[in-house]
């Protein structure tokens, strides 16, 4: 018997660091728009400013829309039933400030805090379910883990 500790189905993504990035640029645009930080001294920075801008917002909403189809098509796929699942110890458990790895019966999963991976990627230090030793069913696409359950004792 398992228990369930996280699913993708019940996952939302994540849209609060793009927004807030953008927010921040916006406010800065709108202070620079005004002229409040140009003179003519340094007039050559306000063309330069707006092309920086421009790249970093385009970058920002580049990011976040592959981040969300990466996101999108792996629930689909989990839905799809186009995953595979294992069982068993979580063993060679390894951990440092912003990653993780470990094994199931062989196979090895690892994630990151700052890896553009989708799915269960929760470190132990930011309240992370998983521990060596532990008793878990994994249902997977590729590295990503889809649903997370913990044998019941």
């Amino acid at each position: 018997m398992f228990h369930t500790l996280y699913d993708i189905q019940t996952d939302t993504f994540q849209w609060f660091t793009s927004l807030l990035i953008l927010f921040f640029f916006l406010i800065i645009s709108i202070r620079n728009i005004k002229g409040k930080s140009w003179n003519s001294e340094n007039e050559w920075i306000k063309p330069a400013f707006y092309i920086l801008f421009g790249l970093m917002i385009g970058g920002n909403i580049l990011l976040t829309t592959a981040s969300y189809y990466k996101f999108y098509n792996l629930n689909q796929d989990y839905q799809s039933g186009q995953f595979e699942v294992i069982e068993g110890m979580v063993s060679d458990y390894e951990r440092d400030s912003w990653s993780e790895s470990f094994h199931v019966n062989g196979k090895r999963f690892n994630y990151s805090k700052y890896q553009d991976n989708q799915g269960y990627n929760q470190i132990s230090r930011e309240g992370g379910l998983i521990r060596g030793g532990m008793i878990v069913r994994i249902s997977y696409i590729g590295n990503s883990i889809v649903k997370l359950e913990q044998a019941k004792n």
